[in-house]
């Protein structure tokens, strides 16, 4: 017996978490027409694209290092696969971020309950799940919360050094998005 195939489904840009059509043809306009171009392209270009940030052009490109095309058929890992991947990869990032800190603290003039914030947040981030979480909720919770944790801690390094007020704003953002990434992930760091 023998059957026809239907023809293998091409996949767009909007096959991306996070690009809709409006995106997906804001980056056809500097020459991401495929997600082969997109994984291709440098991270600074697709940030560049209106409605991306870094560290979303980041999390989307560690989408796209999960999958690979053949034959125009996509081979896909499950969700859980691909959230592993990229909150890895967002772990990875964070822990950079909070090592720089704590290095040039004394450049950065961080006062003693900043540092003391980002080694609750290293306790924190030792405990993400290697393992995807089975709620979906739980998924996306957390990878908002690290999402938000990057772009705090790259403000943090941008900050003037002394500058009181907003290093204590940026310090209570900080703790906020840490107790929320810790109930997200399932465990608690006592203040």
């Amino acid at each position: 017996m023998t059957g026809t195939h239907p023809a293998p489904r091409k996949w767009e840009l909007t096959d991306i978490p996070g690009i809709g059509p409006g995106l997906a043809e804001r980056l056809r306009r500097v020459e991401i027409l495929s997600i082969d171009d997109f994984k291709a392209a440098p991270l600074d270009h697709i940030a560049s694209v209106q409605g991306i940030s870094r560290a979303q052009a980041s999390e989307m490109k560690a989408y796209c290092r999960v999958f690979r095309q053949q034959d125009g058929r996509l081979d896909t890992s499950s969700p859980e696969t691909i959230w592993e991947h990229v909150a890895q990869e967002s772990r990875r990032r964070l822990c950079g971020l909070v090592s720089e800190l704590k290095e040039h603290a004394g450049k950065h003039k961080l006062k003693r309950k900043f540092r003391a914030q980002l080694s609750k947040l290293e306790k924190v981030l030792d405990r993400l799940p290697s393992v995807a979480p089975l709620d979906e909720e739980q998924r996306d919770k957390i990878l908002k919360h690290m999402r938000a944790l990057e772009k705090l801690l790259t403000n943090a390094a941008l900050l003037q050094p002394g500058d009181d007020l907003h290093q204590r704003v940026m310090r209570d953002r900080v703790r906020y998005r840490r107790k929320k990434l810790d109930k997200w992930i399932g465990h608690r760091v006592a203040d």
